[in-house]
């Protein structure tokens, strides 16, 4: 399958020299090493090293290569430089890297039966369901770790500061707003809904710490969910998030 937003609205290409990323190598590609030892470095070496660099910086320290007018490269930058760094395939999705987006990056594709059941169970339980993205592709992704992977997708590590009290505010308001009394219309409800409703008060019930998943939700800046070989083979998944708690 190929890389792609599950609710088909698939963003556009960036123009070259717009990313944050390549702001960042066109700025730093003739820099020397740091270590003069390591002078003679190749260029592959090169590509990795600022990668690396790239996600060392966090959040703040990108801002300054979030430009709205950055400088358009030449043919001979694109070629040399930028082209090089990933597929473009990734390019598009490389400012889609918020909490509300879920993503599903998958490593191992061993067993095709195994993936369709695991996805099959995505597809039902909405782990990474509309406006998610799933990178899988075999051709990009296939024999990676997760810390190779992320060097490909490097935006995806946003190291973000997140405006806690705003979002705490918020999930606060609507877990207030869960736990009032049905409204006066709720006797018109179908039966349908109030059967839904009816299984979600008995779960909170059985499991009270699952209003909090909400605020939890609420710090978590960025997340993966990870189908590796373990998860193929029925363990659990990788799930890894970026989240700051007040």
């Amino acid at each position: 399958m190929p890389v792609y937003k599950i609710d088909d609205r698939q963003p556009k290409q960036p123009p070259w020299g717009e990313l944050p990323l390549d702001v960042y190598f066109l700025s730093e590609w003739e820099k020397p090493h740091p270590d003069p030892s390591q002078s003679n470095e190749s260029q592959a070496d090169l590509r990795k090293r600022l990668v690396r660099q790239f996600l060392a910086l966090g959040f703040e320290g990108r801002q300054p290569y979030c430009q709205k007018s950055p400088s358009i490269p030449t043919e001979g930058q694109i070629d040399e430089i930028l082209r090089p760094i990933r597929p473009e395939a990734l390019r598009a999705y490389a400012d889609d890297t918020g909490s509300l987006s879920g993503l599903w990056l998958r490593l191992c594709y061993t067993d095709e039966e195994a993936h369709k059941t695991l996805w099959a169970e995505n597809e039902n339980s909405e782990w990474v369901s509309c406006d998610g993205i799933v990178l899988d592709d075999e051709s990009i992704f296939g024999g990676l770790d997760l810390a190779a992977a992320l060097e490909v997708f490097p935006e995806r590590v946003t190291n973000e500061h997140v405006d806690l009290q705003f979002r705490d505010a918020e999930f606060r308001d609507m877990v207030d707003a869960a736990q009032e009394s049905p409204c006066p219309s709720a006797e018109n409800y179908s039966d349908e809904l109030k059967e839904f409703l009816a299984r979600g008060q008995a779960d909170l019930e059985k499991n009270p710490l699952m209003r909090y998943s909400l605020w939890h939700a609420a710090c978590v800046v960025t997340h993966i969910f990870v189908e590796d070989e373990v998860a193929l083979n029925g363990g659990s998944f990788d799930f890894q998030h970026d989240h700051h708690l007040a």
